[in-house]
């Protein structure tokens, strides 16, 4: 009688599991070589997103040296703040050179308002051809029993003549009195406005309370 081949696989002999989980097991060989160029895909993506991140913050900072949060208006324009332009105060307020007390809070003394027409290359906001920048310096002093804050950005607000209201600007090399001033403690400072060169009137409000109780200079530039 001939002899049949046995069917189904061959029998052989069977790998144990610690035979099968062995580092020396070609196939745990070939799921490893197939992971890697995942590994590889992935850590390439984060170094491109730590160029890419690293980039955009090089970029933010030579393109903003100075804040950008304070910027200018447009001129002819009035701040949201005031949809409807109006007149500039003049009675009652205050001339450069006087002390005036705010609210038994503040001392405040502008001390001068000059313009000022050079190149400034890390400005904010960049000059307008026509424009000029409006400096103006003062001492203030904390009278109050108590620490306080002091911005001249939220709390001086400058017009025209035509009620446009101009945002303070960024200088290189000018310092505004800004910070935390403890009790009977005093600041002196400068900061900045970008207002239209033909422009020689303005007045200069502080108000620490949005505008119910302020005190005002005319200013004059010569």
């Amino acid at each position: 009688m001939p002899l049949r081949a046995p069917r189904g696989p061959a029998a052989g002999p069977r790998l144990s599991i610690g035979q099968q989980s062995s580092p020396g097991v070609p196939w745990l060989w070939r799921l490893s070589r197939r992971r890697f160029p995942i590994a590889l895909w992935l850590v390439m993506m984060l170094a491109l997103l730590v160029l890419g991140v690293s980039f955009g913050v090089w970029v933010m900072l030579v393109g903003n040296f100075t804040v950008t949060f304070r910027s200018a208006p447009t001129h002819g324009v009035s701040s949201p703040q005031n949809s409807q332009p109006t007149a500039a105060p003049t009675a009652g307020a205050y001339q450069i050179g006087e002390t005036v007390i705010y609210n038994g809070h503040w001392q405040i003394t502008l001390t001068s308002a000059t313009t000022t027409a050079r190149e400034q290359r890390f400005a904010r906001p960049t000059p307008q051809p026509g424009d000029t920048y409006l400096v103006i310096e003062g001492t203030f002093k904390n009278l109050q029993d108590h620490a306080d804050v002091l911005s001249t950005l939220a709390e001086c607000d400058l017009r025209d003549s035509q009620g446009n209201v101009y945002i303070e600007a960024v200088l290189f090399g000018i310092t505004p009195p800004d910070g935390s001033l403890a009790a009977g403690d005093s600041t002196r400072g400068a900061w900045a406005y970008q207002v239209p060169a033909t422009d020689t009137r303005f007045t200069l409000t502080f108000s620490e309370d949005g505008g119910q109780t302020s005190v005002a200079w005319n200013i004059i530039v010569p």
